[in-house]
């Protein structure tokens, strides 16, 4: 495959018109790096007073925005002696240019000898991998031990240091195309979750955001959507590749997922999975800890208002009203340089943030396919909308749960007490089944009476609580009888639940009412709901879990083939439809430390039903088939033993 080609600058005093020695470099440089598809352009600076705003100069042309939509350079190298003395005009010039590519996000190589490394690092600070500066000596000449240190290189090494470090430290760049969507508060956490499930093969920027406070004339002018509306722009042109994100916190804070709402009134209302943080014209992403000082507006920016307070007028009598059209007025006026051409497109009707639902969500994305040069392969339809959130209290009886796992719901998010508990009390008093400890005898009749089918069939209908072969499996009633000895609490146990919404082929998700650290069931109490077959929300916040859960078994019939694919391979401990489920809802999830992780992967190959883990959620901006896909190769790698480095593999390439 064809690289694609990049552009260097070089700048050195010996490239000046009719120096030999110049002249010679810039032919072998080119000789070399034209195979490679890399652009050279060279500067020369004179050895004089003028030194210093040469240089200063080149960096600021360097970092000047692109008339063809492609920086001026990808990378700067520099050729800098520092020969004895200090205080030289290369030296002034550096302690200047240096910072302005910094800023613009311009990565340098910088060729130089020993002492020009000493005083290099004093000026640039190139002391830690996070750096955009890299030194290589070409000069062995003072210190030979001291340049071994520094992998003494050769031009014809120049090729791949470029393109590491471009590929470490990419340059932001003016997208063609940049969506913001202001949204209510109240559902934001939905609709994060459901639009980044919903988009696939974004070539543009999606930032979602709104505010606590209206962004209407005089009376609101300290609304904090103007920090978000402005910081949103900017994040725009930052983040790579193309992405969603949430931004919000009077323009702080930069959300990728599992955000929450968390406060009412202040503007520090959300918590979530964080991507950045915006300063004063400058993004720091998270992931790469680079600072980006954002000049570069979008060519066209596309504004989507769903309404929301962000867009409400206050109407006497009435209180606030999703009627204005505030955030348009806003950007056109005082955001200009942020974006070239603007367009606005509203969804059919601007609404309160608590009447966003599935089919508003859909308009955004169908809005985002048709007009904003998508691709269109957005995925609008697969979602299971009958996922229900339940949350316990100590009110909660066993027999209103069972009516909700008898009713039509297809999964449901269960929030527990704390880290992940609930009531496991009944049946401890009855004789416990030695093979199966966590179904007590006369158990299986119990659940067989609940699920109304008489006799549990062994074909055609797959009783099963949890996994494959279960106790109860071709027993009837008269076999077993209800658990006898039911203790004075049983009567709000919560594995019964489990059981039953199991037996149904439902799923449940165990969350926490907690907002605040990933479930990761540290108690017996909540061990045994997991073991009873329901799966750890781990870090996933509610809606997350819920719109995730949803999005998963609206693709049941590819969650079916793709378990017949890996019992067809020979994987039949992994070839069960709960397995890969819970693989597909906890990939790219975050217990709460390593130790945590460990415990749910030993309860599940203690109970013989292994899951292996991707690190990052694949099902994000992919096609359902080709993320199940990576998930099921990661379950068959981590089973095969000649094949579990796969799996870390697997886990760190998923996106």
């Amino acid at each position: 495959m064809a690289q694609s080609t990049l552009r260097v600058y070089f700048i050195d005093d010996d490239f000046v018109p009719g120096n030999e020695i110049g002249e010679t470099q810039i032919a072998e440089l080119r000789e070399i790096l034209a195979p490679q598809g890399i652009e050279a352009d060279f500067l020369a600076y004179d050895q004089s007073s003028q030194a210093s705003a040469q240089i200063t100069e080149a960096c600021r042309r360097i970092c000047a925005e692109p008339e063809d939509d492609r920086p001026l350079t990808d990378v700067v190298v520099l050729d800098v002696m520092f020969p004895g003395g200090g205080g030289t005009w290369e030296e002034t010039g550096l302690r200047k240019g240096l910072p302005i590519l910094r800023d613009c996000g311009v990565p340098v190589v910088i060729r130089t000898s020993v002492r020009g490394f000493k005083k290099m690092s004093e000026i640039a600070g190139l002391a830690t991998d996070e750096s955009p500066y890299v030194v290589k000596s070409l000069h062995p000449n003072e210190d030979d031990s001291f340049v071994k240190e520094l992998d003494a290189w050769h031009d014809r090494d120049l090729p791949t240091v470029i393109r590491d470090l471009v590929a470490r430290h990419p340059r932001p760049t003016p997208l063609g195309t940049g969506v913001l969507v202001t949204h209510g508060t109240d559902t934001l956490a939905w609709g994060l979750s459901v639009l980044k499930y919903m988009l696939k093969g974004l070539d543009t920027n999606v930032v979602l955001t709104g505010s606590m406070v209206p962004l209407d004339d005089v009376a609101f002018a300290d609304s904090d959507a103007i920090g978000n509306v402005k910081s949103s722009l900017q994040v725009m042109t930052a983040i790579r590749p193309p992405s969603i994100s949430v931004v919000f916190g009077r323009g702080v804070d930069v959300f990728s997922e599992h955000i929450t709402k968390i406060n009412q009134i202040d503007a520090k209302a959300f918590m979530g999975r964080t991507r950045g943080r915006v300063g004063q014209n400058e993004v720091t992403l998270e992931r790469d800890t680079e600072r980006y000082r954002i000049k570069a507006p979008v060519r066209r920016l596309h504004v989507i208002a769903t309404g929301g307070t962000i867009d409400s007028k206050r109407e006497a009598g009435k209180g606030f009203t999703p009627s204005g059209d505030f955030v348009k007025s806003y950007i056109s006026a005082q955001l200009k340089n942020y974006y070239g051409d603007l367009s606005t497109n509203d969804i059919s009707k601007a609404v309160d943030s608590s009447n966003m639902h599935l089919d508003r969500w859909r308009e955004v994305a169908e809005i985002i396919d048709n007009e904003i040069a998508h691709d269109g392969k957005s995925d609008k339809t697969g979602f299971d909308d009958k996922i229900r959130v339940l949350y316990l209290s100590p009110f909660e009886t066993s027999q209103d749960l069972l009516e909700q796992a008898k009713g039509r719901w297809s999964g449901f998010v269960l929030l527990g007490y704390g880290s992940g508990n609930g009531n496991i009390e009944g049946c401890r008093d009855s004789k416990i089944d030695e093979k199966h400890p966590s179904f007590p005898l006369g158990y299986c009749g119990y659940l067989d009476r609940q699920i109304g089918l008489g006799t549990l069939p062994t074909e055609g209908f797959d009783p099963t609580p949890y996994f494959g072969n279960h106790p109860c499996r071709g027993f009837s009633i008269p076999d077993f009888k209800p658990c006898p000895n039911r203790s004075p609490g049983g009567a709000h146990n919560v594995i019964e639940f489990i059981h039953v919404a199991r037996a149904l082929g439902k799923f449940v998700i165990l969350g926490s009412q907690v907002v605040r650290g990933p479930c990761d069931f540290e108690y017996e109490t909540g061990r045994n709901l997991i073991r009873a077959g329901a799966i750890p929300a781990a870090d996933m916040s509610v809606a997350e879990a819920q719109v995730k859960l949803s999005y998963v078994l609206g693709h049941r019939d590819a969650i079916a083939g793709t378990v017949d694919k890996l019992a067809a391979s020979g994987h039949h401990a992994v070839a069960s439809e709960h397995q890969l489920v819970s693989a597909c809802l906890l990939a790219g999830t975050r217990f709460r430390h390593e130790a945590a992780q460990d415990r749910y992967f030993r309860l599940m190959a203690d109970l013989g039903h292994p899951v292996y883990l991707l690190q990052e959620n694949p099902f994000v901006f992919r096609q359902f088939d080709e993320a199940i896909d990576l998930v099921a190769e990661c379950m068959a790698a981590g089973l095969d033993s000649d094949r579990r480095p796969e799996v870390r593999r697997l886990r760190d390439g998923a996106r």
